[in-house]
């Protein structure tokens, strides 16, 4: 995160079991997200919002 731009990333893949065969390997491309400051912190409202329903 820096004064115009928040970077999050998800790289907690664990998966535990199935053996993958060789040459083979999981996709996790979409597990980055580059946003604006002021669009990440509506995100995170909108999100708070939402949890707070349930």
């Amino acid at each position: 995160m820096d004064g115009e731009e928040v970077m999050v990333r998800a790289n907690q893949l664990e998966f535990a079991g199935d053996e993958m065969e060789e040459g083979m390997n999981y996709y996790d491309e979409e597990s980055l997200s580059l946003c604006g400051v002021e669009d990440f912190l509506q995100v995170v409202a909108a999100y708070r919002n939402f949890v707070q329903q349930k």
